[in-house]
């Protein structure tokens, strides 16, 4: 049943949908979740990260897990829209902190792996030490 023909459920059907899945596969009940609830998500992880496929690498984690363990949303402690909008922000900034990190250990490597050519150092030394200074202020500036 594609999303388009699935039946519009009311929040108390869809309660009891999401009930039921405990640990099981309903896709009637997945559908109308992403149905109401996945472009809030796309759009909350499309606005942190500000990448289209980045967004919707973090809607599948955040979709997948709840898809394989829909349990772990209790109905009680809040609404499965800022349960899954929750979800969708820890990932996004997960994916953000990883990627700043892993830029900045390539920065530090290519910084620490430019040793002066000492033939150009010794024939220049001014502009060498202009380059390094540029290249050190663009570093510390990030």
């Amino acid at each position: 049943m594609s999303a388009r023909t699935a039946p519009i459920l009311s929040a108390s059907e869809l309660a009891r949908l999401l009930r039921t899945l405990s640990g099981r596969y309903d896709q009637a009940a997945l559908t109308e979740v992403y149905r109401r609830h996945g472009g809030a998500i796309f759009g909350l992880a499309l606005r942190l990260l500000r990448d289209r496929s980045l967004a919707e690498d973090v809607v599948q984690t955040v979709f997948i897990p709840f898809w394989d363990h829909p349990d772990r949303f209790d109905a009680e402690r809040g609404a499965l829209r800022s349960y899954l909008l929750a979800q969708t922000h820890c990932r996004a900034v997960d994916l953000i902190r990883a990627e700043t990190a892993r830029h900045r250990r390539e920065e530090t490597r290519s910084f620490r792996s430019c040793r002066p050519d000492r033939s150009v150092s010794r024939r220049w030394p001014a502009a060498w030490a202009a380059i390094r200074l540029r290249a050190c202020a663009g570093w510390c500036a990030r």
